[in-house]
């Protein structure tokens, strides 16, 4: 929710995709983007799935203002990174993309293909879309 602090989590344990669309769907998203507006701190309200078979988040967050909103659509994964100029032992970090889309109607494909466990497309098609920020994720 809207002000939460980053690691502040309302977990609602399993869920099939049929289910989490229709969450996606309720969700107050314009109300909880007027509520960070105005509070500015905290977290923008986010809904995420996390696979724990393979270690990825797959969410999705609301920004911009009311009459110019957007949605982020982020997915977290374990990368390789090299040392300092390439060189040394890779080590693993979690990562995180981001990529920014127009509406909500845009973001249920790639939950879709999550779901499905169709990762290679999903993140053929989240390349298709403009990069809003890639990054460490903080430890």
């Amino acid at each position: 929710m809207a002000g939460f602090d980053f690691n502040q989590k309302d977990d609602k344990g399993p869920v099939i995709f049929e289910d989490f669309k229709n969450a996606l769907n309720s969700f107050p998203w314009t109300e909880q983007l007027q509520k960070y507006n105005e509070i500015k701190e905290g977290a923008s309200a986010t809904i995420s799935v996390i696979n724990s078979a393979n270690d990825t988040i797959l969410w999705v967050s609301i920004a911009g203002t009311i009459e110019k909103q957007s949605f982020l659509i982020g997915y977290v994964f374990n990368k390789s990174i090299k040392g300092l100029l390439g060189l040394g032992k890779s080590k693993i970090r979690r990562w995180v993309d981001i990529y920014s889309v127009r509406s909500l109607k845009e973001v249920i494909p790639f939950f879709d293909l999550y779901f499905s466990g169709q990762d290679e497309e999903l993140l053929s098609n989240l390349f298709l879309e403009e990069k809003f920020d890639s990054m460490a994720v903080p430890e």
